[in-house]
């Protein structure tokens, strides 16, 4: 498998159990949302990502046994969306000529494949500890947003 097709492959996971809304959500703040995204609803832009990660823990219904798993889980979410939030803060605020942001897009994307490769490891490992039940239900939301 090629470079590119990893990178779509990891992506795909993630975006496809909905985890693209909390990753984003944590990683938008109101001006972002209003004039960066202005073809997306407030609603998504604004909704509350530890709500939407708490929504899936109960989905699934987590045991005391699965709960560490389930924290490092979703802790790794949260790190990666704060770090988004923060390179686009920085983003935001240093003025840049076209060749500039060409390459803070290129190193952009090398930040987020990186963090898409951790979050799918981690997604790994807590679906193992999963049993069949949950893991359909995680199959299931996964296939409700992919198609």
């Amino acid at each position: 498998m090629n470079r590119s097709q990893k990178i779509i492959k990891i992506i795909s996971i993630v975006a496809t159990l909905g985890l693209s809304l909390p990753i984003a959500a944590y990683a938008q703040d109101a001006d972002s949302a209003r004039h960066d995204h202005p073809g997306m609803g407030r609603k998504m832009m604004h909704a509350d990502p530890a709500a939407h990660m708490d929504k899936l823990k109960a989905e699934l219904k987590i045991t005391p046994d699965q709960e560490s798993a389930w924290q490092s889980f979703a802790n790794t979410v949260k790190q990666q969306s704060e770090s988004m939030k923060a390179w686009r803060k920085t983003a935001q605020n240093t003025p840049q000529t076209a060749p500039d942001r060409m390459d803070r897009q290129v190193e952009l994307m090398k930040q987020r494949e990186a963090g898409m490769e951790a979050v799918a490891k981690a997604m790994r490992q807590f679906y193992a500890v999963l049993t069949p039940e949950q893991k359909a239900v995680l199959d299931k939301r996964a296939n409700r947003h992919h198609g």
